[in-house]
């Protein structure tokens, strides 16, 4: 029974992904095509220049930050998995799979195989780098949990935009979340197997999955803190709005597998936000500067990188010969 089930869910798995993405995509497409429809693209041209080097120099900053975050996360990783490497190589690693794999759509595979391109020089197996992929995602599902968590206790109003829930359920939601992130992190002080559906699970070290959690819920604030420096002051965001609405676009993105999230954070804030006619284009200009920051400006870093990783893998075949 379990073997048909499994069958059953190879088998519906990559059409109900495929059906999620198109999904995401459609609704974030209409979302923009709904919020830009009275949009110049000559202003938002006009709102890019306008953008002052004091919000530049924050998000410039703000996205090394959560680079380093990521750093950390993949440091920390690497030792649960029993393969610590130094820092700057975890570091490496990291960039490579977040810049070139999460832009792609398709982070956990593009991730996995970037990651074994450098880590296998260094004795690290495939099975291995399997290891180190499950724990940087599951950390950063818990730490995505806690800033929804987070947003939802200090901003219970975020998506009074969209329906209008009392503050009590959304701050009790948002309790539940802690609680049950609270819960996974405690079971890991266990140091024992843990019965999941019949299946069981070795908990990492709770002094290693710490601190990948604490990283990870770094990252995520510096993403949110990189696009709420070049939002325009007078939209009068706040900003736990800015990140419940980072945490909602990263849960999207990564579930239906869009390239970067494209679109899916953009559309979000102009709807959630609604920004006046003569804020819009400066909204979107904000918005653009934050996806070049973000995420292209690290994807040409990091195919850069990459690039030279072969270039030094050849190196270092030819002066280390297997056999």
């Amino acid at each position: 029974m379990a073997a048909e089930g499994q069958g059953r869910y190879r088998r519906w798995r990559t059409p109900a992904s495929l059906m999620l993405s198109l999904a995401v995509v459609g609704l974030a497409g209409y979302g923009l095509h709904h919020a830009l429809r009275h949009v110049d693209p000559r202003s938002v041209m006009l709102a890019l220049g306008d953008l002052r080097w004091s919000q530049v120099l924050r998000a410039v900053l703000f996205t090394g930050g959560s680079f380093l975050a990521i750093a950390g996360q993949e440091y920390f990783a690497l030792r649960t998995a029993g393969r610590p490497l130094s820092f700057p190589c975890a570091g490496f690693g990291g960039f490579l799979a977040q810049s070139i794999g999460h832009s792609t759509g398709f982070s956990v595979a593009v991730g996995g195989a970037l990651r074994y391109r450098l880590y296998s020089l260094f004795g690290v197996r495939f099975s291995d780098v399997a290891k180190v992929q499950a724990s940087f995602s599951g950390t950063v599902a818990l730490a995505l949990c806690l800033q929804f968590s987070a947003a939802m206790l200090l901003h219970p109003a975020l998506a009074d935009h969209v329906v209008t829930l009392p503050p009590y359920l959304m701050r009790g939601v948002g309790a539940l979340l802690a609680l049950a992130v609270l819960g996974v992190l405690a079971a890991t002080l266990r140091k024992k197997p843990v019965d999941v559906f019949g299946r069981h699970f070795e908990p990492p070290p709770f002094w290693c999955l710490l601190p990948q959690v604490l990283c990870s819920v770094a990252d995520i604030a510096c993403l949110a803190a990189a696009a709420y420096s070049l939002l325009p002051p007078e939209l009068g965001a706040d900003y736990p709005t800015v990140l419940g609405i980072a945490v909602v676009s990263l849960t999207l993105g990564i579930a239906s597998a869009v390239p970067g999230g494209l679109g899916v954070f953009e559309s979000s804030v102009l709807f959630l936000m609604a920004p006046a006619r003569d804020l819009a284009a400066a909204t979107v200009g904000a918005l653009l500067a934050f996806r070049a920051f973000y995420y292209l400006g690290p994807l040409l870093i990091g195919a850069v990188g990459f690039a030279g990783l072969e270039v030094w893998r050849r190196w270092y075949r030819r002066r280390h010969p297997v056999g």
